[in-house]
């Protein structure tokens, strides 16, 4: 019974073989195979098969920003549950980062993790003092906090949670053109004219625990104009610079001119160096700074609007007063949002 199986199957695949060669061979057999008629289910199916689908494709816009929200959700939630602060700051600066480079958007990442740090930092610099009555501490520091983090939260939803996905489209495109292509195709990231810059920054200044630079929480926020040509970028910049001495808090209003240039890295994405040299005054002492400064930043560019984290050094040029040494301002981490108008 096998054998004979095995001989039909034999025989039918000989009779397949002679009639695709004949066929070839533009002999009319009188017969065809039969054509198999997809249904609509697996018609659609197939449409979106990229396997099976050989085009055209069109990109669609499309939102995922409730994905950012509903991390930064369980963030609170379980940073309230461990009572940890620090399950909140992994969480708040990690999670969406992380999750716009699970979506392919290195881009949107560093623009989230600039306004995540920036943002709270520039809060606490502006809320520092409100409310404060020497008694119950200072609450402008936590609902400036607060406020800063929520509106990061809601700026990387509404501005980066997005992105272009492939699907199906009709084929209108004219003969020689992809769709996919020119649908991708963008302007560069920065013009090559003039435009003018409009900043505002927060740094957190890494405290030290040794009893001459005290313990407290040091911290810098900053608002800046100025304005650029193609690469190169120059201006003024006012802030404010909060550093811990023993026993005291010194604060400086400084002022930098500053001076940049940046390079495209791809995907809207600019790498930035930048000097400054500041001068400023000291709140309640006759300290009189002036800082050498050097950034290095990373900053994600859409239109007209610009985020991303920093990394610098300040160096304090100046000689301390009464026999003190001059105060340190040492290194910064923060994030910077821009608005860039041509």
């Amino acid at each position: 019974m096998q054998r004979a199986s095995t001989l039909s199957f034999g025989v039918i695949g000989l009779c397949l073989a002679g009639s695709a060669r004949a066929q070839s061979a533009g002999q009319d057999l009188g017969w065809s195979p039969p054509q198999v008629q997809l249904g609509p289910v697996r018609e659609r199916e197939a449409e979106h098969d990229e396997a099976a689908y050989a085009g055209p494709w069109k990109l669609e816009r499309r939102w995922y920003g409730w994905q950012t929200l509903t991390l930064d959700a369980a963030t609170v939630a379980v940073s309230l549950l461990a009572n940890s602060e620090y399950a909140f700051l992994g969480g708040y600066w990690g999670a969406s980062p992380l999750l716009h480079l699970a979506h392919g958007n290195a881009g949107h990442a560093v623009g989230s993790l600039g306004l995540r740090i920036g943002l709270p930092l520039l809060g606490i610099g502006m809320g520092k003092g409100v409310g404060a009555d020497g008694e119950s501490g200072d609450p402008g520091i936590f609902l400036g906090a607060l406020l800063g983090a929520a509106v990061g939260a809601v700026v990387d939803a509404a501005w980066l949670g997005w992105e272009d996905v492939r699907v199906p489209a009709p084929a209108t495109t004219p003969a020689g053109a992809s769709p996919a292509a020119s649908s991708r195709a963008k302007s560069p990231v920065v013009s090559p004219g003039w435009r003018a810059e409009v900043s505002g920054w927060g740094a957190w200044v890494p405290a030290t625990s040794d009893a001459e630079h005290g313990g407290e929480l040091r911290h810098a926020h900053g608002l800046r104009m100025g304005a650029g040509y193609a690469s190169m970028s120059f201006g003024f910049e006012y802030s404010l610079y909060r550093l811990g001495r023993s026993g005291y808090t010194a604060e400086f209003d400084m002022y930098f001119p500053y001076v940049g240039v940046s390079f495209d890295l791809g995907g809207s994405v600019r790498a930035g160096l930048e000097a400054a040299l500041g001068f400023g005054r000291a709140e309640f002492s006759d300290e009189s700074p002036a800082a050498l400064r050097g950034r290095a930043s990373l900053t994600y560019v859409d239109k007209a609007f610009g985020a991303g984290p920093f990394v610098g050094y300040a160096h304090n040029l100046a000689s301390g007063v009464q026999g003190e040494s001059p105060t340190r301002f040492g290194m910064e981490l923060g994030g910077s949002l821009s608005v860039w108008v041509w």
